[in-house]
This record gives structure tokens, sequence and C-alpha cells, in this order.
């Protein structure tokens, strides 16, 4: 008999602010922030069993305190200036919008819903039930979620659920121009510092996060990037009418702007949004991961573990898909990071959201697990940091950044990103050592998404040291024929 699912009750809803308050100062937030305003916000959600689970006073007093080294998530994001380019305008209680901070409890036992990580790793687990429980909620809105609206809207919003065993889920859902993935973990651990702090009644740890868009557009120099695979699907080459948000900026009409030409339009037609979406979690252990490596790797090129192990995913997806006869061309749009690709190279703690995608292409009807390793590699191998200077030279003229999107989802398009070496599962609020039971890594439940996340014991050794998550939302047709096939865990 299945479980029936309800969503947690809101309890409370409150906005909160760093313990210092200043001037508020406004911040320009770089190229690559700003090409990213579309996306989801990033997102996820710690579950922490009882007896071991933060209390909600602490949680709330030591993200007071951690604001104090991350004002800006508390302020108030809107356009600046320049068409496309989002500003943060943060530091005093008076004017920012603060965080939303919201208190919510479930009727429901979380070993109920949650299976332990063992349960999780033993076969495909039905990941599907976790958003229902309504752990991050839809209101309010964030600050130029329709690209237009702002004013008095969060760019950050945290609930803490507490459950009915005495369970916590600590969840936090951030404005993806403000935090990528790592971003968010990096403020994640920090509060977690602070609360085990107060916790244990220790000082408070000294948090230096580097806030510095301008940092990233500093290394934007002119040269070639002729060579990089990028899509530069524009939205506003979609029907007019279509999207709301496909259409030309009105600003840019009533300055009288000359628009420039439109360009690819998105394949809407390879994405049914009325077709059911499946989201199931996928366990590969080391001993697998080392033989879909050894048999991906070739003498032509040097693959790593991950460029083998998308390469084995992605290839049953595409036969999954029944593309094997297709003449035409299929994608794995690939999320990469920026912070090492630089001159200079970014902090791991670097705030904001650098990245980008690029692209691996592969005909169906040849695709092989050694040939969709080798692509993978040979085209995240071409972001060298003049490249990507270049690169951030070229897009810093561009009227609008978010006009163009470098990826897509649905029948030719398969959207990956990693979580790997992040650490999620070593974030303690309370210092007993106990890891979540859970992570669940909020991603849009689209036909295509991909999620890959390391498991809870590989904490301080190599990703690959215990079993990696791949979390995949697709088509439930084709996900069943992916779980179904043979070579998925050959």
């Amino acid at each position: 008999m299945t479980l029936a699912i309800r969503p947690a009750d809101v309890v409370s809803r409150t906005r909160i602010f760093p313990a210092r308050s200043g001037e508020r100062v406004s911040t320009p937030l770089s190229i690559l922030d700003a090409t990213v305003a579309r996306f989801t916000p990033a997102s996820a959600t710690w579950l922490f069993d009882a007896p071991h689970a933060p209390s909600v006073d602490i949680l709330h007093r030591s993200l007071v305190a951690t604001l104090d080294a991350y004002p800006q998530l508390a302020g108030q994001l809107h356009w600046g200036p320049r068409c496309g380019r989002p500003t943060l305008t943060y530091g005093s209680t008076t004017g920012d919008p603060g965080v939303e901070f919201v208190q919510a409890e479930s009727s429901h036992v979380l070993v109920d819903i949650v299976p332990d990580p063992a349960s999780r790793c033993a076969g495909p687990w039905d990941a599907s039930c976790v958003p229902k429980l309504g752990l991050l909620p839809d209101e309010p809105k964030f600050a130029l979620h329709d690209l237009k609206t702002f004013e008095g809207l969060p760019c950050t919003v945290v609930q803490i659920t507490t459950f009915k065993c005495g369970s916590v889920g600590v969840a936090v859902k951030i404005a993806h121009p403000i935090a990528d993935a790592q971003a968010l973990v990096t403020f994640v651990r920090d509060w977690a510092a602070t609360s085990r702090a107060l916790a244990q009644g220790h000082a408070l740890p000294v948090l230096n996060p580097v806030f510095d868009p301008a940092r990233l557009d500093a290394a934007a120099v002119p040269g070639t990037m002729s060579a990089l695979s990028l899509h530069r699907y524009d939205w506003w080459a979609t029907p007019s009418g279509d999207i709301d948000a496909a259409r030309v900026p009105s600003e840019l009409h009533e300055a009288g702007v000359n628009i420039e030409p439109s360009g690819k339009c998105l394949p809407w037609g390879e994405l049914d949004l009325s077709a059911p979406v499946s989201h199931v979690l996928v366990h590969f252990l080391p001993a697998e991961i080392q033989r879909i490596y050894l048999a991906a790797s070739t003498d032509i090129i040097q693959i790593s573990r991950l460029d083998a192990l998308l390469a084995h995913v992605w290839s049953c997806i595409v036969r999954a898909r029944q593309l094997d006869a297709d003449v035409d061309e299929v994608y794995l749009d690939v999320t990469l990071g920026m912070r090492s690709r630089v001159d200079p190279p970014l902090p791991d703690n670097f705030m904001g959201s650098p990245i980008l995608l690029t692209h691996a292409t592969a005909s169906p009807s040849t695709l092989t697990l050694s040939s969709a390793a080798s692509s993978i590699r040979e085209v995240m191998s071409r972001f060298t940091p003049p490249a990507v200077a270049a690169l951030l030279h070229e897009w810093n003229q561009l009227q609008c950044p978010h006009r163009y999107w470098d990826a897509f989802l649905g029948a030719r398009h398969t959207l990956v990103t990693s979580w790997l070496r992040l650490g999620v599962y070593d974030i303690d609020f309370v210092g007993h050592g106990r890891c979540a039971r859970y992570i669940d890594a909020l991603m849009p439940d689209v036909d295509g998404c991909l999620c890959i996340m390391e498991g809870e014991k590989a904490t301080g050794r190599q990703w690959y040291a215990d079993s990696v998550c791949v979390s995949l939302h697709l088509k439930a047709d084709v996900l069943a024929r992916v779980l179904a096939d043979p070579l998925l865990r050959a």
C-alpha cells in the first residue's frame, strides 16, 4: 500500500537579517551571473534523523549570525542600469527584503518516507516522494522570477521542517544569479559551523566567503573562443506571444536600441511538457564505476571516471529514447564550473554563479561508450583560461546575456549537473558527527534533467570511493526502459 504523502503545514514566516547593519551598497553581478537569470533557484534539502537533528532555535540564531558574513543573501536583487545586468543592493535592515525564514511541521515519520542509505543503494529508488513533503515553499516568489518584478521580494528562502518523529529538514533556496550549487553548499557549510559552535558553547567561527563579482569580470580578455561548443539558443527567436519571458524587453524598444538579429529558436517540438516525468535515484558502486571507466577508456584520449560515468548514463538514455536509427545529433549538455578555469583562478568559496553550459555531440546510430566519453572529455578540455577569457569578453558585449541558453531538454538533449566533490554529506549542524539521512538536490522535474552526487561515506576520499548517486528525471516510459536496460548495471 502506497503511503499518502501530505505537504508540511507552515507554522510561521518571518524575514531575518544580519545581526549587523550599515549603509546599503549596490554591487553589479558578473556576466556569468547575468546569463543564469532565467534558471530555477539553486536549492537543496538536508534531512536529519532524530535525536541528532538540530533545534529550530539554534538554527534560527546561527542563521542570523551567519548572515553577517553573507549580507548579500538578505539583499534586493534587481536590474542594473544596463539591460540584462542584475545588481544586488544590500546592507541595511530598513531597505533590504531579508531572508524568508519559514517554520513548518510535517505529520509524517521520516523513516516511513525516506529509506536508509543502504536500502536506497540496493536498487532504483523513487525519489518523487520528497518534493511532495512540501519542504520548500512556493511562496513568496523570488525577485526577478518573471524577469520584471523584484521590489520587496527575497533572493533567499530557508525552511525548517520538524517531523512527527523529531527529525528535521533544513532546506535552502537561493536565486541562481546569487549562487550556484557550490556557493549554496559553501553557505550551508558555514551556517552549520556556526550552528555547531552555538550548540556546543564555543566561539563562533570566522567566516570568509568571497563575494566580489568584479573579480570574475576582470578575467575577460579579447581573444579566440570559436572552438567552444555552445548551442546559443535564442529566447527572443521564440514566436511572439508564446512565452512572455521570451519577448524583447520593452526598455530596449523604448530606448530605440538596434536589436541584434535573432539566433536559433529553442527546439520546443522536442520537449513534451504534457508527458509524465518520473524521478528515481540509481546508485553505482565503486567496482561498477571502475568497470565503466575501463570499458570507456581508449589509447587516443585520457578520460576521467566522471567522463565515463556520464557517457554510460547518457548512452543508456539515448537507447531508451529509441533514437538508435536516427541520423540527427543528440547532445549531453554539461554544466561546467569556471572557478578553476579563469586566470587567476577564483577560490572555492567564491560566491555567485560562475558556471556555463557546453555540450558533447553524438549520432545515436554510432554512439558507443568510448566515443561518448571521449567526446565529453574533448569538449570540456577546450575551456582553457585563454578561451574562457575570450568568451567572457565577447559575452560582456551582449545586449542581454540571459537572452541565450546553451542547453535544452527533451528528446535530443540530456542536461547534467554535478554536485561531486562538494562534501554535502559532511555538513553537521549539531556536532555529533552524524550525517544527514538524505540530501535532495532539488532539480526541475523535466524530461532529461540529471544530477550526480557523491555518497554519504565519500567524505575526505575520492568521490567514487563510495556509491555515487545519479538522479534521473525522465519521461516515465523512457525511464522504464533505462531501468530495464541490461547494460545499465552490466
